[in-house]
């Protein structure tokens, strides 16, 4: 149990107030969405608002969605580059560790430890346990999946 005292809050709950007051009056009174934030939250809540995509149907970008698409993709290639310089100094780093499991320097230390680890394998089921059905036990969903591909790359 925590006791907190409403006068330590003050300015949080006035705070909050503000705050809803604002979206009350910017959106749900105009009816009009906030615009997307990166937050995991806003993804999921815009899949549950189109959880379905209409099959076949396109639609041409306006000149701000074609400049979002134009970011985005610059954006991506940047996010590649990064990460083919992390797998870079990923491998430089453990080449450097050798056999050792634990590296330590001024700014940081790295481990790399040994794990194990265990899946289920169908095709050893089915070995097994050739009567076993196995689509009933597999779970299947059903999503969007977004993709993002340069005018270059369709080519």
């Amino acid at each position: 149990t925590f006791t907190i005292d409403r006068a330590d809050v003050t300015e949080d709950i006035e705070a909050l107030i503000r705050a809803e007051g604002a979206f009350w009056r910017d959106h749900v009174k105009k009816r009009q969405s906030p615009t997307p934030d990166g937050l995991e939250s806003t993804g999921k809540a815009l899949l549950a608002v189109h959880p379905i995509a209409e099959e076949g149907a396109a639609l041409d970008a306006d000149p701000e969605a074609d400049r979002m698409l134009s970011e985005l993709i610059e954006v991506k290639d940047k996010i590649k580059a990064l990460e083919k310089r992390e797998d870079e100094l990923t491998n430089r780093i453990k080449d450097a560790m050798g056999d050792n499991e634990e590296l330590r320097g001024t700014a940081a230390r790295a481990t790399w430890r040994n794990q194990e680890r265990g899946t289920l394998s169908k095709t050893k089921i089915k070995a097994f346990y050739p009567s076993v059905d196995l689509d009933k036990c597999t779970l299947k969903t059903k999503t969007r999946v977004f993709t993002i591909k340069g005018i270059e790359e369709e080519k």
